[in-house]
């Protein structure tokens, strides 16, 4: 053993020839061959504090939150979760929307506001606004059931799909989300939304060769526009 070490009498550990008492067992060393042990309140202070494992613990969970929040903010900012607030213009403006946070219950009066409007005079303006109420508030089954409904009388509008299809999207029903959005692009090929929020889905559906084949249409029908600005940059990150 080295000079500037030492072994406890006690209990057998190495420790450096300068401790004043054992790591490993808290006994106090001394030079002249006394050794007594440490009170209980000195102990404490030798062994691990309970709290810093919760500590630890917090670090590893602060680590794994701040990789998912960095993963949020990638695709909140290359318009992953805007696709609802781009495709219905005309609709409520949705900021900080978690499409997987839940209805917004503070919407509910305005909602039973429309459905009462609806049922006192029934008319597809109040119809569509009220869908899309429901669409921005959460509420997503009810919403695509007032979309089929306006749909029903009004067939073949590839807006009100692709709103349809953004409900879809939301619930993680991906199957129905893209065939609401190919229902779309059959009816107008050169819906850009449309093909933007299909490689929205294909990504989500973990696509990415298909999502990438999607925003290169979306890019190709207007590279210069906000829609194809935001499929580029996602065409550069994937």
């Amino acid at each position: 053993m080295s000079k500037d070490k030492s072994k406890c009498p006690s209990c057998g550990g190495v420790n450096n020839s300068s401790a004043n008492f054992c790591s490993a067992c808290g006994v106090k060393l001394t030079t002249g061959g006394s050794n007594k042990k440490v009170g209980r309140k000195n102990q404490k202070h030798n062994h691990p504090d309970p709290s810093s494992k919760s500590l630890e613990m917090k670090g590893i969970y602060g680590i794994v939150i701040a990789l998912l929040l960095g993963g949020f903010l990638v695709l909140y900012f290359t318009g992953v979760f805007e696709s609802h607030a781009i495709v219905t213009e005309g609709a409520p403006q949705v900021t900080e929307q978690n499409p997987h946070a839940g209805a917004d219950l503070s919407k509910l009066q305005e909602i039973r506001n429309l459905e009462l409007q609806l049922a006192a005079n029934p008319n597809d303006e109040v119809l569509l606004s009220l869908a899309h109420l429901l669409n921005d508030s959460g509420y997503y089954d009810k919403a695509i059931l007032r979309y089929n409904d306006y749909l029903a009388s009004n067939p073949g509008i590839p807006d009100v799909i692709v709103d349809m299809g953004v409900c879809y999207y939301q619930k993680g029903d991906y199957n129905n989300a893209l065939t609401s959005m190919k229902r779309a692009l059959d009816i107008d090929p050169k819906h850009q939304i449309a093909y933007f929020n299909q490689g929205i889905i294909n990504l989500a559906a973990q696509n990415v060769e298909a999502a990438k084949k999607s925003w290169e249409k979306a890019v190709e029908l207007n590279p210069n526009n906000e829609i194809g600005t935001k499929a580029q940059n996602l065409l550069n990150t994937y």
